[in-house]
């Protein structure tokens, strides 16, 4: 698929591992700093590093390079991170 000029391909079942382990790490993360301070989920500065860091790992696996693709790589990411936000708001 060619989005933006930048050719995105499927990730392996690698891939995918690696990303939903990173995701989980993300989360626990939240969830022991908010056990120190009971408001960390409260905040929105929480979601959007997980939300952030998920999309950020979704595109490197999918083959999209900062370096090599510039400020088209900066808003594949953005796009693909107000996705993921705004499928997590309707879920919940």
């Amino acid at each position: 698929m060619n989005v933006l000029g930048i050719t995105l391909n499927a990730p392996s079942l690698m891939g995918l591992l690696r990303m939903l382990g990173f995701t989980l790490a993300a989360i626990a993360l939240v969830e022991m700093a908010d056990s120190l301070n009971s408001g960390v989920w409260a905040s929105e500065g929480s979601l959007s590093f997980i939300v952030g860091g998920f999309s950020g790992f979704l595109l490197n696996e999918s083959g999209a390079n900062f370096s090599k693709h510039g400020w088209r790589a900066f808003a594949l990411l953005m796009a693909c991170a107000l996705f993921v936000f705004a499928a997590f708001s309707l879920a919940l």
